[in-house]
């Protein structure tokens, strides 16, 4: 694996220095992150309420959205299996698929009208926006009381308490570049959550284990085995209070400058991590600036071969599969890959396309395939959640978590 572009660290502007300018961070390379350009006049910086206002906003829509039903969660029991030097989170369902299906449903046909939303049936295929409006119910911020590009909401269907979800406030395509704004918005939130913090992820193309074609990030809570807001539920002694892969990262970081990328060769799957100042976190330094922040994650996803996203609108109607189709200009799929971010570390892992082989074939935690597209961000962060027998074989035949990581990742 040839080392990371020229260009890529020519975009941070901070090889050394330690620092970034508007301009280095508006160059953002191919399939990576956006932001204003050159010369465009200087956008004031969003504004967010303060962290334990935020997550007491959070907490406070998560109980009233549960007391009204509106959130679905899938009851687990959480345990730690050590494996490939990773203390990992593995959640196994304590109820049936076809229960929490039924939930869903019941939930959603309960929903009360709300503008945006079809009154009628759609037609047979045809996918509904989510996002476009979301459930009121479900809402925790939203302009003005957050920038006005992006929203806070809860995840209906959650196996934590406290999941929540930015999302662009207009239709952008999953596969559209991050830009400042939405990572800044996801740093706000993140860092919001006590204690640890929180871990936000992102999935972005056909292999990623991606869901919703309308952009958005995800943000659990820390520890990966706790029960929402900081807390453990089952004793497990401090491994599991941060996200496995962040002690990779460090280790794979250490004396680099903050936000530059560095081959995470540790790792039997293709991974590029960069170092984070700390937020909140003790110790921290200062936030995440989210210009240096978008060009790290630019140059991460160019590292990790991403490729130019396609950008087709969405129209009413429109199969579930048309629009996640995303498929380049050139009529080539997207790149598919996966970001995981706390205070303190971010990675980027690549993913093959669906029909590459990868790092060897296997299940995915909750499905397999080629490619493995039932994995997705929080697997990579250290989190498994095994569904039934099916998963526990899959994940046996990998060879434990981390071969199940490696089967559906990219080789060196």
């Amino acid at each position: 694996m040839p080392s990371l572009p020229t260009w890529a660290h020519r975009l941070l502007g901070l090889r050394r220095a330690g620092t970034t300018t508007t301009a280095d961070a508006s160059a953002a390379g191919p399939d990576g992150a956006a932001a204003a350009p050159t010369g465009a006049p200087a956008q004031p910086a969003p504004s967010f309420p303060p962290p334990p206002a935020l997550f007491a906003a959070i907490a406070a829509t998560y109980a009233s959205a549960t007391a009204a039903g509106s959130v679905c969660k899938t009851e687990t029991a959480a345990s730690i299996r050590h494996d490939g030097g990773w203390a990992f989170v593995v959640r196994s369902a304590t109820e049936t698929l076809a229960k929490k299906d039924e939930a869903g449903r019941a939930a959603t046909s309960a929903s009360p009208p709300r503008p945006g939303r079809p009154a009628a049936p759609l037609p047979p295929g045809a996918w509904f926006n989510p996002f476009l409006p979301p459930d009121p119910a479900l809402v925790v911020l939203q302009p003005p009381a957050f920038p006005a590009t992006h929203a806070l909401v809860l995840n209906k269907f959650n196996l934590v308490p406290h999941h929540a979800l930015i999302i662009t406030a207009r239709f952008e395509r999953q596969e559209a570049p991050l830009t400042g704004g939405d990572l800044a918005a996801t740093w706000a939130v993140l860092d919001a959550y006590p204690g640890a913090g929180g871990l936000a992820y992102y999935n972005r193309g056909p292999a990623s284990g991606a869901s919703q074609p309308h952009k958005h990030l995800q943000v659990v809570p820390l520890p990966l085995n706790g029960g929402g807001g900081g807390g453990e539920v089952d004793g497990s002694p401090s491994p599991a209070a941060r996200a496995p892969f962040e002690a990779t990262v460090l280790a794979a970081t250490a004396g680099s400058p903050l936000y530059e990328p560095v081959p995470l060769r540790a790792l039997p799957f293709r991974a590029f991590g960069a170092r984070l100042p700390g937020g909140r976190d003790p110790g921290g330094s200062q936030p995440a600036s989210p210009s240096a922040l978008a060009a790290c994650v630019a140059a991460l996803a160019a590292a990790a071969g991403a490729r130019p996203p396609g950008l087709q609108d969405w129209t009413p109607g429109d199969s579930l599969a048309a629009v996640k189709a995303g498929a380049g200009p050139d009529g080539t799929p997207t790149a598919s890959w996966n970001l995981v971010l706390t205070r303190r570390a971010v990675m980027v892992v690549p993913r093959p396309l669906l029909g590459d082989s990868g790092g060897g074939g296997g299940g995915g935690g909750g499905g397999g395939g080629s490619g493995n597209p039932n994995l997705n961000g929080i697997a990579y962060a250290g989190s498994l959640y095994v569904r039934g027998p099916t998963d526990e074989e899959a994940m046996a035949e990998a060879g434990g978590a981390m071969g199940l990581l490696a089967a559906g990742g990219v080789e060196w």
